[in-house]
């Protein structure tokens, strides 16, 4: 399975129990919580050498833990004395198929221009094997929705982004080979105590978002031709929308968001293998 560079995503529950003052070195003071977290809807028990720590009205979470429980590999890598250290987080980038719209959050932002809410796309193939025919293969695609403000928001339930396929290059590299979409339902994925998806502000070094569902693709074309193995773009089409409210506002108005396309923004590089 390929592994490409990965955008961190849980479900997460908790449960606040309180406080304890620890030291993790002497001119840091942090709050030790003893918090219930949830991954996938189960109960993780923390070890005692990761606790969850508030330093300085931030939130801390042991990186490693929570990551290996999510089935992904962790890559620390020491720096040098005059360069910084990195960590490397791998795993597949397409979401789980056993659940709708759920909250993730992404670490190291970088570059998101198109404020309050950015949109990023995902598409590989399933199960490559060698060999396989191209009228034979399946493909996943998926959207994480963040929200790249300071301000929380409520994202307002049920939308409809239109994504296209296009060439990468070569001759025809503008046509629309494929036309699809990615759509939120507000009756079975909206928590029933929200009129809509909140969504917190950006916090330090990540931002918070939505993960879509899966959906599927033949690799066809309009016509129901596969297509041939190249270079190809999955793109929102333009004109995208999303509407959303400010939480902070006590008369909250709905603010339609018009989605800009980008490299980093609602566009997506991938390959057809011969």
């Amino acid at each position: 399975m390929n592994k490409k560079m990965f955008t961190l995503g849980l479900s997460i529950g908790i449960l606040f129990a309180g406080a304890t003052t620890v030291f993790a070195a002497d001119a840091v003071r942090a709050v030790l919580f003893p918090i219930q977290v949830f991954i996938n809807q189960q109960a993780q028990v923390l070890p005692k050498e990761s606790p969850i720590l508030n330093y300085n009205n931030q939130t801390y979470v042991p990186l490693r833990f929570l990551s290996e429980k999510l089935g992904n590999q962790v890559v620390f890598e020491q720096g040098a004395t005059d360069e910084q250290s990195r960590i490397t987080l791998d795993s597949s980038i397409i979401p789980s198929t056993d659940k709708g719209w759920h909250l993730t959050y992404l670490m190291k932002p970088g570059n998101h221009r198109d404020s309050p809410l950015s949109m990023m796309l995902s598409i590989k193939e399933s199960n490559p094997q060698e060999n396989t025919p191209l009228e034979e293969r399946k493909y996943q695609f998926g959207a994480w929705i963040y929200n790249v403000s300071e301000k929380p928001i409520m994202l307002v339930s049920g939308f409809k982004i239109d994504l296209e396929i296009i060439k990468a290059d070569g001759p025809g590299n503008r046509e629309v080979l494929w036309v699809g979409s990615i759509t939120h339902s507000p009756d079975k994925e909206t928590p029933s105590h929200f009129d809509g998806l909140p969504l917190p502000g950006t916090n330090n070094n990540f931002i918070w978002g939505f993960q879509s569902p899966v959906w599927s693709w033949d690799g066809k074309d309009n016509k129901g031709v596969p297509l041939p193995p190249g270079n190809y773009f999955l793109r929102q089409r333009d004109g995208a929308q999303l509407q959303y409210q400010n939480m902070e506002s006590s008369s909250p108005e709905i603010i339609i968001h018009n989605l800009n396309r980008s490299m980093a923004n609602g566009i997506v590089g991938f390959s057809i293998r011969p």
